[in-house]
């Protein structure tokens, strides 16, 4: 089966790759045009071995293979593979060349950040985020929103209520780019989080998905929102791209640096969602969704995955 790929807390993926990192270390940049490229031809740009485009790697085979894969340029992608930073992350992609797929989870160390479950609105489809004990939520202003919401036309993921803004700004007529410029990070000083957001479009324009992320600079907020987004208009076989709040531990916790990264996606919704859990840390895991997106239609079949039970 040809295999194709959007991490927002946001991830998009695709399903079944193997990779050379040293051209992705050349190529791992949202200024690469992959629109005129045929699969092969975007298969060899990343160094993919188009003969095993349908055998999904595990992340452990990934890392055994390649360590470089997990290690390369940014500490905070091997912290994620196992779990080990406190983080959101959204992962954005396509599988088997008919579903779009999206990879969104929390984590937390403190009790009220812990304190949450994803759960879906039946008349709505959307998703959002709730207290699991109503007791023990202290302030809910940056912890309980909507990670997902969807027309349409769009899929949206994001790590805080911009999910709303963006929502409400497309349904007027806006655009992704136009909502997030009425947001910044977070106002949790001196971490002050990144707000991380990623968009599936249904009718490429010409991009396929987008990822932003809205920052401060060395955590600090005399030096104004840094503001990125990053277009892609093709998605690739097996792979998908993603970014995170936090670059590593620390205090305050650095903001994400650099291109979102490449992440694998594998060959079904529940594989992913088995694997991806299985990966994360488990004392600060909260939360985790993958959500697969028909290409035609845009339904989607949304899989959750939540500590508390």
């Amino acid at each position: 089966m040809n295999k194709v790929v959007l991490a927002v807390l946001i991830a998009f993926l695709f399903a079944g790759t193997s990779f050379a990192a040293d051209k992705l270390d050349k190529y791992d940049s949202a200024y690469v045009s992959t629109l005129n490229m045929t699969d092969e031809e975007a298969a060899e740009l990343y160094g993919i071995d188009s003969t095993k485009l349908n055998q999904g790697p595990t992340l452990q085979q990934i890392n055994e293979e390649n360590p470089t894969y997990v290690k390369r340029d940014y500490d905070h992608r091997q912290q994620v593979i196992v779990g080990s930073v406190v983080m959101f992350c959204v992962a954005l992609a396509m599988v088997d060349g008919k579903s779009y797929v999206q990879v969104y989870w929390i984590m937390g160390r403190s009790v009220n950040s812990r304190n949450r479950v994803f759960e879906m609105e039946a008349k709505t489809g959307f998703m959002k985020t709730k207290a699991f004990d109503e007791s023990k939520l202290t302030d809910p202003h940056l912890i309980i929103y909507y990670p997902a919401r969807h027309t349409a036309d769009v899929q949206i993921i994001t790590n805080g209520d911009q999910t709303d803004t963006i929502y409400n700004a497309i349904k007027l007529g806006g655009t992704f780019e136009s909502a997030l410029a009425t947001r910044q990070y977070e106002d949790d000083a001196p971490n002050f989080t990144p707000r991380i957001s990623g968009i599936h479009y249904k009718n490429a324009q010409p991009a396929v998905y987008k990822l932003s992320i809205l920052k401060s600079r060395n955590n600090c907020e005399d030096a104004g929102c840094e503001r990125m987004t990053f277009e892609f208009e093709k998605a690739l076989p097996g792979l998908g791209h993603f970014i995170s709040t936090y670059e590593t531990d620390g205090n305050p916790i650095p903001s994400f640096k650099g291109f979102p990264q490449l992440m694998p996606i594998f060959d079904n919704a529940e594989d992913t969602l088995k694997k991806y859990w299985a990966a994360l840390d488990k004392d600060n895991k909260v939360s985790l969704m993958v959500k697969w997106i028909d290409r035609k239609t845009f339904k989607a079949k949304t899989l959750i995955v939540n500590k508390n039970k």
